[in-house]
């Protein structure tokens, strides 16, 4: 015995309006949008399609987005249930930074990326330079500590420069300058 509360309205404009949450392949939806299908050997999509083919400006995205500085962050959370999840997003209250971490949440968890003015951490919430890459996350394992830069087309007079400088940042060594034997 359903009760009948007036939960949809569509407008003259073509407009449709919900209250509560939107279930599509389910009857219980716990989200304000809840997808599901079963989908036993193929993948379930979701699709955001301009079919305009005639105007380079005609373009599709998906936003994703909060209503100012004081609110939580936006972000794109992926996730296998009960295993692992990694988040995407702006980290609101760290300077508004693009991270990549494990987790649902980029204030929280392992930081693996991020990206702050033009300057690229990895491992590191706060990189200083260009690219800065930090084991602190890695414990005792030695491969924490090496990067790898592998030359596929430049052949065998390529090579890669590395400056040392201080921990302040004011002394720089001598460069180390490698090449394939070396």
């Amino acid at each position: 015995n359903d009760l009948l509360v007036p939960r949809f309205w569509i407008a003259g404009s073509g407009a449709a309006t919900f209250t509560g949450n939107v279930g599509i392949g389910t009857s219980s939806p716990n989200y304000l949008l809840d997808v599901s299908k079963s989908t036993v050997g193929g993948v379930t999509d979701m699709r955001v399609f301009n079919e305009a083919t005639t105007n380079a400006a005609s373009g599709a995205r998906g936003i994703i987005t909060v209503a100012n500085a004081s609110v939580g962050d936006p972000r794109l959370v992926l996730g296998i249930t009960g295993i692992k999840e990694y988040s995407l997003g702006i980290d609101n209250s760290d300077g508004d930074k693009f991270k990549i971490n494990d987790g649902s949440d980029p204030s929280a968890g392992t930081n693996y990326l991020t990206i702050d003015s033009g300057k690229v951490g990895i491992g590191i919430s706060a990189p200083t330079h260009g690219l800065t890459v930090s084991d602190l996350n890695g414990g005792d394992d030695a491969n924490m500590r090496r990067i790898t830069i592998k030359s596929e087309t430049h052949g065998v007079n390529s090579g890669f420069r590395f400056d040392s400088e201080s921990a302040n940042g004011t002394a720089r060594g001598g460069g180390y300058y490698f090449q394939p034997g070396d």
